[in-house]
Order: C-alpha cells, then sequence, then structure tokens
C-alpha cells in the first residue's frame, strides 16, 4: 500500500480476458497502483511505449510465440529493458514454461494466485530495478 507522497507506480496489464483485467485492475488499485489494461496483440508494445509502466503484467492465453516474441521486443527496446514483467500462467504451464520465462527475468505466477501473493509479488517486481528518470520522459 503506498503511503503519503508516495507516487503511484503505473501497472500494465496486458491480457485478452476482460474479466481478469479487471479483477486485477481493480485488486492493484485498491492499493494504491496506477493500472491500465489492453488487450494482447500486434500494438502491444505501442501502448507499453506510450505507458511507460514500471511494471508489465501479462496473461499468456496466448500461443507462447507471441508471449516471447513480446518479451523480446521488451527487452530490445531502449525505453522498456528494464520493465520487470509478471507472466501468469495455468498452473501446467507454470512448471513447463517457468525456467524459460526466468531466463527473461519474469516472475511466473499461477493464474489462481491468491491476493496476498500478488501483492508481494508486485512489489518484489517493483523492487527489481531502480526508478529511471529516462523511462519517464515524453516520446
Amino acid at each position: 500500500m503506498l503511503q503519503g507522497g508516495d507516487v503511484a507506480k503505473r501497472i500494465a496489464l496486458l491480457n485478452d480476458n476482460k474479466e481478469f483485467n479487471g479483477v486485477v485492475a481493480a485488486i492493484l488499485a485498491d492499493e494504491g497502483y496506477e493500472v491500465r489494461t489492453a488487450t494482447f496483440g500486434g500494438r502491444s508494445l505501442d501502448f507499453l511505449r506510450s505507458y511507460r509502466p514500471d511494471l508489465l503484467m501479462l496473461d499468456t492465453e496466448r500461443p507462447w510465440r507471441e508471449v516471447f516474441a513480446l518479451l523480446s521486443g521488451l527487452k530490445a527496446d531502449f525505453q522498456l529493458w528494464e520493465t520487470p514483467v509478471i507472466v501468469f500462467a495455468k498452473v501446467a504451464e507454470v512448471w513447463e514454461k517457468a525456467p524459460a520465462l526466468r531466463r527473461q527475468n519474469c516472475i511466473v505466477l499461477p493464474r489462481s494466485i491468491e491476493v496476498p501473493a500478488l501483492l508481494e509479488a508486485v512489489e518484489r517486481a517493483l523492487a527489481l530495478v531502480p526508478p529511471s528518470p529516462r523511462r519517464r520522459q515524453a516520446s
């Protein structure tokens, strides 16, 4: 939870499931985070470049090649490469894909995560990268 005077951290949530987006966004907003949601697709990197989030959260309902393509694009972008990422996956996929995602410096969580664990993961992810003024500069 944010303390008085703290600036709200920006979180981008990419997912095609609007219900999932709404639930997670509401939980994070209640904790004082600024959350923007978008569908996962061809314009995802453009959305991230314009919003410049402190954290990206994405769901893996898309084919894995699309997830890894987005992560590669993120890491190749000068303005976004330090952005920490939380990936939600089906429980079975967590164990299968976690090693590859961790090599991309992602935190992998099951979709069925409990709220306290979700908030702990968000705090842990946000602590990974120190604030960077260049990430806040206008394009």
